[in-house]
């Protein structure tokens, strides 16, 4: 009996905190991390939508390996919910964006605005391409 009333007290104690395994995220190997921002509004055209999709493939295809270590971070963040409404001036945001943001010992070192992806919006392929390219960029400098 005490070792189930254990265990129940510690998956309370996980789910209260944040830190089920089904959410947790990757065990950060380095100090030193990339994230990719992908800053939407609440209603979303279908053009908003499809640029989440391809900016998510080409981080789940082009850097397999470094999401699972940790190292690219890749999160969709609505800048109309209460608490992010910092990211417009943080990153300059006029419109729905694609950021790739440096992080080094939990402060962030430089970032970029992809400025480019609703002009390659049309050609999936080379809009993955290009994000891919700017994330490879940022990884070797």
């Amino acid at each position: 009996m005490q070792n189930e009333l254990k265990v129940f007290i510690i998956f309370i104690v996980l789910i209260v905190t944040g830190f089920s395994g089904a959410n947790a995220e990757p065990p950060q190997t380095q100090n030193h991390a990339f994230n990719v921002y992908y800053f939407h509004r609440t209603i979303r055209c279908p053009s908003c939508t499809l640029l989440e999709e391809l900016t998510r493939q080409a981080v789940e295809f082009g850097f397999e390996k470094e999401l699972k270590s940790g190292r690219i971070r890749m999160t969709a963040i609505n800048i109309e919910e209460k608490g992010n409404e910092h990211f417009v001036d943080d990153y300059k945001l006029t419109t729905q964006s694609v950021i790739v943001s440096e992080v080094s010992n939990g402060k962030e070192q430089r970032w970029k605005n992809l400025d480019q992806v609703w002009t390659l919006l049309e050609d999936e392929a080379q809009l993955r391409e290009y994000i891919q390219k700017e994330i490879k960029g940022y990884l070797k400098e």
